[in-house]
């Protein structure tokens, strides 16, 4: 009872941010969960808010005077309106920064209605403009204004989180005034926070734009090497293009198996803290995370080859690097605060 009453008074104590820890391990669980759901093309969230997308996107287009044939190519698109057109990350995150919002109910509630009918219409006006494009200009580039138009989303998101902790008081003062942190240190993390979330929007155009062959280097790099290490082990393998492939098993290296954007949130994370040998870490951290990858698809290719060229393990066959790489990561940024993190002190006040 005693250890119960305690924990409360830690959770009291340290409002509002007990309240975001734990609402965050509640949805942690339910993470795989959810993204099996939205990655499924015939789960029941994804069909019926693809033809709602599609409808208002036709009754847009009515509306700004897109002939009927038109509109009839562009519902006939064949461009396949699945998650990738869905924003449900953007949503969810916009959704948690309304539930987190320091506000009445009834603010919070119209405050998502709007960023719901906003996403809404953002999707469906990116449909419009990505089918019609796809339909009318052989030299349309799908990829490049899909991304180019995520960007665009994120940049809002990002615009929206600076507003939310400008309108969070209760958690500057808990930042600055109980744990006294001074607000020079406050103001130079969240600038830091701002430049690393913009990298992290320009490097997911980069590489999903394919305007810097990033992705195919890094796939490049990790399939040859993985083959290398196969045959150390006594294993024949092939590399062409994106595939590893033997005569009876195959792994295609997708743009999710990159881990990119693990990378730089990695060395963002060390790179917005002050202390030493920081280019050496981020560097060593980035390989560690690049030989996980190579381990990964060398261990697949194995199981593949005993079994026939099957994959039938309970795990997804991305958690297989996603949990391991995210734990290494956590680990190597334990390291990094413990020993190599120095804390000036003019971020405390005396």
């Amino acid at each position: 009872m005693d250890r119960l009453e305690k924990l409360k008074q830690v959770y009291r104590q340290y409002l509002p941010l007990s309240q975001y820890v734990l609402v965050l391990l509640v949805l942690l669980p339910l993470y795989p969960i959810l993204r099996q759901e939205l990655a499924s093309v015939d789960s029941f969230l994804v069909k019926n808010y693809a033809l709602l997308i599609q409808r208002i996107s036709v009754l847009v287009g009515q509306l700004i005077g897109v002939d009927r044939q038109e509109l009839l190519n562009i519902f006939l698109s064949r461009i396949n309106l699945d998650s990738r057109f869905m924003s449900f990350w953007q949503t969810l995150l916009f959704l948690l920064g309304i539930f987190f919002l320091r506000a009445s109910a009834s603010k919070r509630i119209i405050w998502g209605v709007f960023i719901l009918s906003f996403i809404v219409l953002f999707n469906s006006l990116r449909w419009l403009v990505l089918t019609s494009g796809e339909v009318s200009n052989a030299n349309f580039s799908l990829v490049f204004w899909n991304g180019s138009l995520v960007a665009l989303l994120n940049l809002i998101l990002l615009a929206f989180g600076y507003w939310w902790w400008k309108k969070n008081y209760p958690l500057k003062r808990l930042l600055i005034g109980q744990l006294q942190i001074s607000s020079n240190a406050v103001r130079r993390v969240v600038r830091n926070l701002l430049i690393v979330a913009v990298l992290l929007i320009i490097t997911q155009w980069v590489t999903y734009t394919q305007t810097l062959p990033l992705i195919a280097w890094i796939s490049k790099g990790v399939l040859e090497i993985s083959r290398v290490l196969l045959a150390v082990f006594g294993y024949t393998t092939y590399v062409y293009e994106r595939y590893i492939y033997t005569a009876n098993a195959a792994i295609f290296f997708s743009d999710t198996c990159a881990g990119i954007e693990l990378m730089l949130i990695y060395a963002s994370f060390i790179a917005i803290l002050n202390g030493k040998f920081k280019a050496w870490f981020i560097a060593g951290g980035i390989v560690l995370i690049f030989l996980m990858n190579v381990l990964r698809i060398s261990l697949i290719m194995i199981y593949l080859i005993h079994n026939g060229g099957h994959y039938n393990l309970p795990i997804n066959i991305h958690d297989i690097y996603t949990y391991p790489v995210y734990l290494v990561t956590l680990i190597l940024w334990v390291i990094w605060i413990h020993f190599f993190n120095k804390v000036e002190e003019a971020t405390v006040k005396s």
